[in-house]
């Protein structure tokens, strides 16, 4: 029963999202957007940068999620809504990254207050390899918490529950704004202005937490099992569903907005490509 109970959560979790809107008073700071200048290379630029973070650094051996008492629906979890919303109590194990999540905030605001530089991905990935003492699967983790929390505000029954230092139920929207400013513009083909790079950013740390799991939990990784391989069938078809779904989701609760299509399966291909290079590694 106690393995069941996870997907139960998961189900009542997805159905929440579909029906509960995003706070209406937070909305207005959602469509700010500074004037980048800086924008992100193309992906497979990125994704060198990331590999070059790893190159740089001591990485701990252990890379599966089970390493860390990690399973898929903790990605899940991530990815179907916020923890505001859903009214799910979040796993201590997704309580470990909030504390990781708040030193990576203050990390990125202290280096782009002091360097006066935006902070690109490969960057924001090696301070939080830092943070996580190299430890890849707990680092992805804290990545996907600060950059949604920032961007949105909605996570904090996560900081809250988790007792961290230093945090709050909502981030601050001066700070929301402030903290625009910080990450290089992430926009993609396709994009409608005005983009909202930083919420481009977080899906794409959330979908490299899916794309990571996907990849430890997979057939490839040495979990044989028809069922195994249909639930790894299942999570590419959802990100090939991103988009479809999340507009049926706007048309059920009469809302506007945009989705993130191609920052979500860049996302998924790049934690799919930093467990790869990580196995093809190992000593």
């Amino acid at each position: 029963m106690e393995r069941v109970k996870p997907h139960i959560q998961l189900i009542k979790s997805a159905g929440t999202a579909f029906t509960v809107p995003y706070p209406p008073e937070l909305q207005p700071i959602i469509k700010q957007n500074p004037d980048y200048r800086e924008y992100e290379p193309p992906p497979e630029i990125i994704f060198q940068e990331i590999i070059g973070e790893m190159n740089g650094r001591e990485i701990d051996p252990k890379i599966n999620f089970s390493d860390y008492g990690l399973r898929r629906t903790h990605a899940a979890y991530l990815v179907v809504n916020f923890s505001n919303l859903s009214g799910i109590e979040p796993s201590k194990e997704i309580l470990e990254s909030a504390g990781l999540a708040v030193r990576l905030n203050h990390q990125l605001e202290k280096e782009n207050n002091e360097t006066g530089r935006k902070i690109g991905i490969g960057q924001q990935f090696g301070l939080a390899l830092d943070l996580a003492e190299g430890r890849v699967p707990c680092a992805l983790f804290g990545l996907a918490l600060a950059s949604r929390q920032a961007a949105r505000s909605c996570d904090g029954r996560i900081f809250e529950k988790a007792k961290v230092e230093d945090s709050s139920y909502r981030f601050p929207e001066a700070r929301m704004k402030n903290w625009k400013q910080i990450p290089k513009g992430l926009v993609f083909e396709g994009d409608k202005p005005p983009e909202d790079t930083v919420g481009n950013l977080y899906h794409l740390w959330m979908s490299a937490v899916a794309g990571y799991a996907r990849e430890s939990y997979g057939p490839e990784n040495g979990n044989p099992g028809m069922v195994n391989h249909l639930k790894t069938k299942v999570s590419d078809l959802m990100y090939r569903l991103q988009a479809p779904l999340t507009d049926l989701r706007y048309f059920i609760i009469r809302d506007e907005g945009g989705t993130h299509n191609s920052a979500d399966r860049v996302g998924y291909e790049i934690g799919r490509g930093i467990f790869a290079f990580l196995r093809e590694n190992e000593s």
